[in-house]
């Protein structure tokens, strides 16, 4: 088993940030989307139209659930890349006298 292991705490933290602003779009996506969608509704009647209102209702906690899996993802990988760096300052500050 190896101990070596190098970390980009800058690629990490840029990652971090992306992430969550791809799930910011994606939660203005599903907003557009949506009113884009109930005027659709307003002028659509018959079972048809019920059927696809589920439909969009499964879809929209489908991406919901994308969005909220980025954003764990990258305060995982936010809080992964402070430790890091805590780590780094608190072993240069073991060889300080």
């Amino acid at each position: 088993m190896s101990n070596t292991f190098a970390v980009n705490t800058t690629e990490i933290a840029r990652h971090s940030s992306d992430l969550n602003l791809i799930a910011g779009q994606i939660q203005d996506a599903m907003g557009a989307m949506r009113r884009k969608l109930e005027v659709l509704q307003g002028t659509w009647t018959g079972s048809a139209s019920g059927q696809y209102a589920a439909l969009q209702h499964e879809w929209e906690g489908q991406q919901e659930n994308v969005r909220r899996t980025l954003e764990s993802i990258s305060g995982a990988l936010g809080r992964a890349g402070s430790s890091y760096q805590q780590t780094e300052q608190d072993v240069l500050a073991t060889f300080r006298h």
